[in-house]
């Protein structure tokens, strides 16, 4: 799971990494994007929280590869 941020203002979440730039206190942390989800929130457009892969696939993912 992937720690997310929501911003209460606009009601999207981004990664911590995002380029997007809330005020400090218009942002909530929350556990996961899931957690984000249910709490009625949408995913950014401009970092896309749902489309990053978990830590696990990534690992998969680099042992294939063949330089």
């Amino acid at each position: 799971m992937t720690a997310v941020q929501a911003v209460r203002t606009t009601g999207i979440y981004c990664l911590p990494s995002c380029g997007a730039r809330p005020l400090p206190e218009n942002v909530a942390a929350l556990p996961s994007a899931a957690a984000a989800r249910a709490a009625g929130y949408r995913a950014c457009r401009r970092c896309r929280p749902d489309a990053a892969l978990p830590e696990a696939q990534v690992g998969a993912w680099a042992a294939g590869f063949k330089p």
